[in-house]
């Protein structure tokens, strides 16, 4: 009897804190300019089934054709890095790009484990999430960090293509 109270009492420990964390992720915000509902905070990639995101990130995902003879040029330089997206949910760029990367991700096979995504409102503040040492003026903006040390930055639009910049990113880190 004993036992059991131990083991009711770890696991709703377990639970409460596994709710705590989801309360972390994925918050929703109401945007002050559209009255529409806004990602704000972390995130994880499943916040885009909301049906507050999903019509607009499934249509751009599906309909974006990956350069693949670029991206897969990327394939031993992608395994040292880690991913931080800063998107606004209520932002055209945000909305396109985002989409884009995480189809171009898929298609290298990137592991989601080393993609942090935060959202921002349009002051660029994450909520409780600090972002000001990222130095934040246009969202999207695509870090990409190797040994934890910035290698370059994609912001609001690509220079050529998301993959042609990704590819400039990484080969010239791997020169310095």
């Amino acid at each position: 009897m004993i036992m059991n109270k131990k083991f009711a009492f770890f696991f709703l420990l377990i639970l409460l804190s596994q709710h705590s964390i989801a309360q972390l992720t994925n918050q929703i915000s109401i945007d002050e300019k559209t009255s529409k509902r806004m990602l704000i905070s972390l995130c994880e990639r499943n916040a885009f089934e909301d049906t507050s995101f999903s019509s607009w990130f499934q249509k751009e995902y599906n309909s974006y054709n990956v350069d693949t003879s670029t991206i897969n040029l990327t394939t031993n330089e992608l395994k040292g890095i880690n991913v931080q997206i800063i998107l606004g949910t209520w932002c055209s760029d945000s909305r396109e790009q985002v989409p884009r990367l995480f189809k171009i991700l898929d298609y290298a096979g990137f592991p989601e484990s080393r993609i942090l995504m935060i959202a921002v409102d349009r002051s660029k503040k994450a909520g409780d999430y600090d972002v000001a040492s990222l130095k934040i003026e246009l969202v999207p903006t695509i870090i990409l960090y190797k040994d934890d040390a910035e290698v370059g930055r994609i912001i609001e639009t690509p220079r050529m293509s998301l993959e042609e910049d990704m590819v400039e990113i990484l080969f010239t880190s791997r020169k310095n």
